[in-house]
């Protein structure tokens, strides 16, 4: 059997070297190398008389070497291309680097190098394994919420979302003075009635319902508004078809305008000096401009006024110290305005929701 494997290797080795010769001014013949090889190592592993701990990590190794060989085959190509006598060295260290695992179980064996990190990773597939099963109620309760997610959320609705993407920009401000000088002067007429007020909002669009299936939360959007009559709510949005992705006006027709809508608004004790702070925050995002942070998923933001809402809200309430929790701006989600509010520092106002398609205003 061992014969047999051996003879396997070098028709492969032999095949692979020729190929990538033949083909070699083409980086895709190096990559198609390397996978073919990483499925062989993949084969010969499966089979291979050791445990299973073994087996998982050479796959690891077979696995980063070639992600690597593949990441250099790129560069090397893509900046080199062009330069004759480099390129002729690299085709030769390429095809040398496509050859190395087939003798890395040898290096690691002979050099003792496998003996170190076996101890290691003997000790991360242990806590691995009883992680998972500490943990396999929480990991149950992810699945069910995908299958759930999948049962509720329609192909409608990711269509209007995969139309919607284009507009988005996760790395370059394409929101620009969306905020008139008739908002600002609003919004300063408001700096000594003592509060700042914020609207949870659940809007039953397509993205807020998507977000909901996931995050398992009804209301998913979250605003500021300086006056009590909701007449200066804003919030990073996705700009409603009339203005771009980022920090936009809202107003409360807009939030519920679908059937089974419902916006919550609270507020919050500030000073002359805490609002002002905020307002001029957002006179200078305004005109630096802004973005919807797609990205947030990630929780990455690329430029500090690329936002989505609950990061817009909370960074307001911070910088005037406000804040009334403490959290990762990245994981704050419009629910926590209300759910991490342990110190009661909101003040409840009203509900408003729509209960048929003909606006009906519902107000507690």
């Amino acid at each position: 059997m061992k014969n047999i494997r051996f003879y396997l290797r070098v028709i492969l080795m032999l095949g692979v070297t020729v190929s990538v010769l033949y083909w070699s001014n083409n980086y895709m013949a190096f990559n198609m190398a390397c996978i073919i090889c990483l499925v062989f190592f993949l084969v010969n592993n499966a089979l291979s008389q050791v445990t299973r701990k073994e087996k998982v990590l050479y796959l690891i190794i077979y696995t980063i070497i070639m992600a690597f060989q593949i990441i250099a085959n790129n560069f090397i190509f893509y900046f080199f291309a062009n330069d004759e006598k480099f390129f002729l060295i690299y085709r030769i260290i390429g095809i040398a680097l496509i050859l190395t695992p087939f003798f890395i179980k040898r290096i690691l064996v002979k050099t003792g190098l496998v003996f170190l990190i076996y101890p290691y990773f003997n000790r991360f597939y242990s806590f691995t394994y009883s992680q998972i099963m500490k943990d396999r109620d929480i990991i149950t309760g992810k699945i069910e919420l995908v299958k759930r997610a999948g049962t509720t959320i329609t192909r409608e609705q990711i269509n209007e979302i995969i139309q919607d993407i284009p507009k988005h920009n996760a790395f370059s401000y394409i929101n620009n003075k969306s905020l008139s000088e008739e908002y600002f002067k609003k919004a300063y007429s408001t700096v000594d009635n003592g509060y700042i007020y914020i609207v949870i909002s659940r809007t039953k669009s397509s993205a807020s319902e998507i977000i909901g299936a996931f995050t398992n939360k009804l209301y998913n959007h979250v605003s500021l508004s300086f006056d009590e009559k909701l007449e200066t709510i804003i919030s990073y949005n996705g700009g409603g078809g009339v203005y771009s992705p980022g920090l936009n006006p809202e107003e409360l027709e807009q939030l519920i305008e679908n059937e089974g809508a419902s916006i919550i608004v609270y507020k919050l004790k500030a000073d002359s000096i805490q609002k002002r702070t905020i307002i001029e925050k957002v006179k200078e995002i305004n005109e630096v401009g802004s973005s919807y942070n797609i990205a947030g998923v990630f929780q990455y933001s690329h430029k500090p006024n690329i936002m989505f809402c609950s990061q817009f809200v909370y960074l307001m309430l911070e910088i005037a110290g406000l804040n009334y929790f403490n959290k990762n701006i990245m994981k704050v989600k419009p629910t926590d305005f209300i759910e991490l509010d342990y110190y009661r520092k909101l003040e409840y106002i009203n509900k408003i929701e729509i209960k048929k398609e003909v606006v009906e205003y519902k107000r507690d």
